[in-house]
């Protein structure tokens, strides 16, 4: 029923992937965690490109955490970079980041 969507969905994330901003590198991410779409092209992709990111949001950290873990990915360099950014940022995140952030590390490492 998604496929034909997210396929589209991902192949033009794909093409415009450079220009995405870390909030749409995790809501891309998220989306296709929330229906079970696992699309390695693109998630590894987004993982290259969120590893660069300046400035992620406690929520891009947790969501992309959560979505990667969710769908059972585990990109050490990824992980690595959500993790010092989150120690640079934990005064910043709610509760429900912290949980979720946990929750992926947990389910990944």
């Amino acid at each position: 029923m998604h496929s034909t969507f997210f396929d589209a969905l991902a192949e033009a994330s794909l093409r415009a992937v450079s220009t995405f901003s870390p909030q749409d590198l995790s809501s891309i991410s998220w989306s296709f965690a929330v229906v079970a779409v696992l699309n390695r092209p693109l998630l590894q992709v987004i993982g290259e490109e969120a590893c660069k990111a300046d400035e992620s949001s406690p929520q891009d950290l947790a969501n992309t955490a959560w979505a990667f873990a969710s769908l059972r990915i585990f990109y050490e360099p990824l992980v690595a970079a959500i993790a010092m950014a989150s120690k640079q940022t934990l005064d910043q995140f709610s509760c429900q980041n912290l949980a979720n952030t946990a929750w992926a590390f947990a389910k990944v490492v």
